[in-house]
């Protein structure tokens, strides 16, 4: 027999979820509660298999409730009843197995109750595993993305080292995205993308062309993915994303397998913080960090060489600069010069910061009058001039020579 607690501050709530459990033979109703701090004491006095719980309990609030219940109570499950559906989340990262919009049909309520039973059990048959996979089980069953059958087959299957996710995905009996989700929120990890996505153009050009781009920048940093050698961090299925002075972003595809965690540290000699990615993206990242696969022209993000090559050019100019003003005005150096000198620097401050803006401006003019020339070369290629609308080899209306584009949808400017 399965027992249930019902808490909620509406009598009437209460009333429809008895009413709608007395139809289920093998469910019980053992107790009611109002208030968030009721509800706590009635499961700690109780031990129910299962907590029926509002969102919004006044008093000790729902989120506090369930994750006490989690701490005191792991063999008790917990569904939210909710009106709120942006509290899903949190419901879930506190512990809840389950969570039904109080406007869903009672057939669905009864579904989320027995497939959160269910999650219990196979959670209490996991007594040698970390507290984390027992999670895991217990999500995956309430969410309803597999049976219990398939939780069997998982759990039969694991090795030593292997996690119930790990050996679900290797079985085919999980999609990775819908896992890696599920881990996200057991975790409380972010849920990223470490897909390369189009490279944006200037935003001067037209939307069709800043979004179809033929390059790709790539969201993770080359050097930091090649910190973890290749066949540990294939193994471990984690990259490390992002690496800056001692801290570093780590992908997994399981992020609740704390060896591996440890292992990357080690590893790559940082403090790390985890997120979730899929495993096939974990992979295909590593590909494109070490062999460079890919079938369009990818720019990593974070190159040091990039970094040091900008920060060698702009030395250099700063020093030929200086040599160069030091040698036009050594006779002005003179110690009797210094406050005119000082002026004079002050104002070639002032100028070098306001040349950017020129700069700007004099790059949005060329611009707008004769295209982005890192398209040029494109434009040529297929043959159509200068890049402007008729293609005829001088780019402009009826062959004149002195007319505007033929209007044919393309910017005037090119």
């Amino acid at each position: 027999m399965i027992r249930v607690l019902v808490a909620d501050d509406h009598l009437a709530v209460r009333e429809h979820v008895r009413a709608l459990l007395a139809n289920e033979p093998e469910i019980t109703v053992v107790g009611e509660a109002d208030d968030g701090s009721t509800a706590l004491t009635l499961a700690r006095s109780l031990h129910p298999d299962l907590i029926v719980l509002d969102d919004a309990m006044p008093g000790l609030g729902s989120i506090d409730v369930t994750r006490i219940v989690m701490a005191e109570l792991p063999s008790t499950a917990v569904v939210f009843l909710a009106r709120d559906p942006s509290v899903r989340d949190l419901a879930l990262a506190a512990g809840a197995t389950a969570f039904v919009p109080k406007d869903a049909p009672s057939e669905e309520l009864v579904r989320a109750l027995h497939a959160s039973i269910q999650g219990a059990a196979a959670r209490q048959r996991l007594t040698a595993s970390h507290p984390e996979s027992r999670r895991v089980v217990e999500l995956l069953l309430g969410s309803r993305l597999m049976t219990p059958d398939q939780v069997q087959e998982a759990l039969s299957k694991c090795v030593h080292g292997e996690s119930v996710a790990t050996v679900a995905v290797r079985l085919g009996l999980i999609g990775q995205p819908e896992l890696a989700d599920v881990l996200a929120r057991a975790s409380e990890t972010p849920f990223v993308s470490l897909a390369p996505y189009p490279e944006i153009g200037a935003p001067i050009d037209p939307t069709e062309h800043r979004l179809s781009s033929e390059r790709l920048v790539d969201p993770v940093e080359l050097e930091a993915a090649r910190l973890v050698p290749l066949d540990i961090a294939r193994t471990l299925a984690v990259v490390v994303t992002a690496a800056d002075r001692g801290h570093g972003i780590l992908a997994m595809a399981d992020p609740l397998d704390d060896a591996a965690f440890a292992e990357a540290e080690r590893r790559s000699k940082l403090r790390l913080t985890r997120v979730t990615a899929t495993a096939d993206e974990i992979r295909d990242t590593l590909e494109r960090a070490w062999h460079g696969t890919g079938s369009k022209h990818v720019i990593w993000t974070g190159l040091v060489l990039s970094k040091l090559y900008a920060a060698l050019v702009l030395g250099l100019a700063i020093a030929v600069g200086l040599g160069a003003f030091a040698l036009l005005t050594r006779d002005a150096l003179a110690p009797r010069y210094a406050f005119s000198l000082f002026a004079l620097l002050c104002g070639l401050v002032f100028f070098v910061y306001a040349l950017k803006y020129y700069v700007t401006i004099a790059s949005v003019v060329l611009i707008t009058l004769f295209g982005d020339p890192a398209k040029f070369q494109g434009r040529h290629a297929n043959g159509n001039g200068n890049g402007h609308a008729n293609g005829n080899g001088n780019g402009h209306s009826e062959g004149n020579g002195n007319g505007p584009a033929n209007g044919n949808g393309l910017h005037k400017e090119g």
